[in-house]
């Protein structure tokens, strides 16, 4: 089974051939909600949604609808590249193999290296 990975500088996700759609935008709905510190009523106001219709997405609702995941996106303030996580290819070779060997890692130390390197970026960027 081959398996994606879809980095963030604060969570990764491993997407394989057993994780549905639905259950990917369940997850980051919660997960963007949480991180932002919104109550799930709150979202539903900023949404235009119910609390219970909240409720039932971040459970995995069976029938979930393209509109409701664009206002859901829209309410969290993010963009759809944002939040799919979507990226694109790049020019740099080293950065493709960089890409490559972050990819045989386990998800735990994705994350410990993508840390790192976040750090160390910041530093850099801040000395300049």
């Amino acid at each position: 089974m081959q398996q994606k990975t879809l980095y963030s500088k604060i969570e990764v996700i491993i997407l394989n051939d057993n994780l549905r759609l639905r259950v990917y935008i369940s997850q980051r709905i919660k997960y963007l909600r949480t991180k932002k510190g919104l109550k799930q009523d709150e979202l539903a106001e900023l949404s235009d949604l119910d609390t219970k219709h909240i409720s039932r997405i971040e459970n995995n609702a069976p029938n979930l609808e393209l509109e409701t995941v664009e206002k859901l996106i829209d309410a969290l303030g993010e963009t759809n590249a944002t939040f799919f996580n979507w990226k694109f290819p790049t020019n740099s070779e080293e950065l493709r193999k960089l890409n490559n060997s972050l990819d045989e890692l386990s998800v735990e130390d994705q994350k410990e290296v993508i840390d790192a390197l976040t750090l160390l970026v910041n530093k850099m960027n801040k000395s300049l």
